[in-house]
């Protein structure tokens, strides 16, 4: 965010310093998440694979924050690369669940799915409704698939009963377009957080 309000600015020093630490925070990001990736393979062939699904989760659910900014900053490629690696890790994790009837992994793998899909890569969304009708019991499948059409809203902006505000993409948004930070640079130390609200 300081590297997005300070482009704005035209302070060179400050330009170079947003932009060096917004490099160091994503070199971070890639390398926990490709540590995670190599995990989920070594885990993949792990004879203790049935205690492994909830962490392939967890793996992919830091992704979808970092996309909306990938995706704000015009970096498509990027973006899609991950999401076609989160996509493949958490249909490993929801096959893994699957065998063992861990449904409420499933249920966040097709929840995370949806926030992985977008305009040109619809595939995940099509496999969480999917993976959702193939859950045998009853109960859990009417769960799941209510569990899924809350995430389904979420994608969309409609908040659920229950959400914080940042839940939703429509906040997310929000937040990242450039006036706010126009309008969060001009506030002075004498004002106080009182004019955020």
């Amino acid at each position: 965010m300081n590297c997005r309000a300070h482009q704005e600015t035209g302070l060179a020093m400050w330009q170079a310093y947003a932009a060096l630490e917004k490099a160091k925070t994503e070199q971070l990001l890639r390398l926990k998440y490709n540590q995670g990736v190599r995990l989920a393979r070594y885990a993949m062939n792990s004879k203790y694979r049935n205690s492994v699904p909830a962490a392939l989760v967890r793996i992919v659910q830091g992704v979808p924050p970092y996309l909306i900014v990938l995706d704000r900053e015009g970096r498509d490629d990027e973006a899609l690369r991950y999401r076609q690696s989160g996509f493949q890790v958490l249909q490993l994790a929801a096959w893994i669940a699957h065998r063992i009837n861990e449904y409420n992994v499933v249920k966040f793998a097709a929840s995370l799915a949806v926030q992985l899909s977008e305009n040109d890569f619809t595939e995940p969304s099509y496999w969480a409704q999917q993976i959702v009708k193939e859950i045998a019991d009853p109960d859990e499948r009417a769960d799941a698939e209510q569990f899924l059409s809350r995430a389904q809203a979420r994608k969309s902006g409609i908040e659920q009963d229950g959400d914080t505000p940042p839940l939703t993409s429509k906040f997310m948004k929000t937040w990242l377009r450039p006036s706010v930070f126009r309008s969060v640079n001009q506030i002075t130390p004498s004002q106080g957080c009182s004019t955020l609200g």
